[in-house]
């Protein structure tokens, strides 16, 4: 590597010249049309249309705040959409579902509820059917004891997927994980922060977020997650934390922006419990018939999308039997439902088709005593 003087034989003659020689001796490219056979003319009218619509690029002012991505919307033919199962109509990116419905409607819409195990069973049940009214909708959530095959690099904070990343199911299928993108709406800056939107470490001001954590969550379980039993305000609760956890400054005074930080990373990571219990519809207890069925699936005008929506349908439905739940977050009476306002959802579905379903609605009360009759009779 270091040795780049020339080499000279005994009568002075280079024999190799040096790594930077401007002496070399004229070389010969041997002649082959290989050379020649990928060339292409561009004329001054091609030349011209791509100068003009490169400056238009570059003069965008969309392009600086938004920047293209390498795969376009257009060209994906399934978009899964993932949203939060303790706050479903919250995470929703209505914006997109808006412009699929406009200029997309030979798309397809899937949502998944992730983190259901983080509510009771009953919620999870109660937002696959509601949400399955306007999307296949699916329930989800991540366990270690499961491999899932190939997986995309995530963090539980966000902004950690900057770029598109692909895993390749078939030759000609592709599941793509791209960065999450929200949009302009009427939320406040700490229904931002509550949403996850927002890194904890970069706020400067967690402290004025506490107190709608204070109101969202129930005062059992934050006195079961921190040991806090009673407090005034949110400033109180700081204080009391502050003393718990340690979280002192200089002079024994309490770092409160510390333990703000630490009850919003608990939040976003689902330490506390919290959920947004489903909307009960009164309408939604009509036993549906095949005849309505019929009619739905005759108004769809794409084939293809309504047997995509009832194989979809069919797989919340199956999913809704079993959904699991962390049972330490909650209590008992909570995981089975609240008294009569816990509605239970009992679905039998016959086996021969997906439209001769029948469905049967019982309170919770009326579910122990057919439990009861059920028991007697075995």
């Amino acid at each position: 590597m270091y040795n780049t003087k020339p080499k000279r034989d005994s009568k002075g003659k280079i024999l190799k010249y040096e790594l930077q020689s401007k002496e070399l001796p004229n070389t010969r490219i041997q002649p082959d049309r290989r050379w020649f056979g990928n060339t292409r003319v561009v004329n001054q009218k091609e030349l011209e249309f791509f100068r003009e619509e490169l400056q238009n690029r570059m003069s965008s002012s969309y392009n600086v705040i938004l920047k293209e991505r390498k795969l376009p919307l257009s060209l994906l033919n399934d978009h899964q959409k993932v949203l939060d199962a303790r706050d479903p109509q919250g995470t929703r990116c209505y914006h997109l579902e808006h412009h699929l419905k406009e200029h997309c409607k030979h798309k397809h819409m899937i949502l998944l509820l992730n983190k259901c195990d983080l509510v009771p069973a009953w919620a999870t049940k109660g937002w696959l059917r509601i949400l399955s009214k306007e999307y296949p909708t699916l329930a989800f959530h991540a366990s270690i004891n499961k491999s899932f095959g190939k997986v995309c690099k995530v963090a539980p904070i966000p902004g950690e997927t900057k770029v598109w990343q692909y895993i390749t199911l078939t030759k000609r299928i592709f599941l793509i994980d791209c960065p999450g993108v929200v949009y302009q709406n009427s939320d406040s800056e700490t229904d931002i922060v509550l949403k996850g939107v927002v890194r904890v470490t970069n706020l400067h001001d967690a402290a004025e977020h506490i107190g709608e954590v204070l109101k969202r969550v129930k005062k059992e379980h934050l006195e079961r997650a921190y040991k806090i039993k009673e407090w005034d305000d949110e400033n109180d609760f700081l204080v009391q934390l502050c003393k718990l956890t340690g979280k002192l400054l200089k002079g024994g005074e309490p770092d409160l922006m510390t333990a703000a930080k630490m009850v919003l990373h608990d939040w976003q990571r689902g330490r506390i419990a919290f959920f947004v219990p489903p909307p009960w519809l009164e309408d939604d207890s009509r036993e549906p018939n095949a005849d309505s069925l019929n009619e739905e699936a005759a108004e769809d005008d794409n084939q293809a999308s309504a047997a995509f929506r009832a194989i979809a349908n069919v797989i919340s439905s199956q999913q809704q039997k079993s959904v699991p739940v962390q049972r330490d977050l909650f209590s008992e009476n909570e995981l089975r439902g609240d008294g009569l306002t816990s509605v239970w959802l009992l679905s039998v579905r016959s086996l021969s088709s997906h439209q001769g379903r029948r469905m049967k609605w019982m309170t919770s009360l009326q579910l122990k005593e057919k439990l009861k009759q059920l028991n007697k009779v075995g």
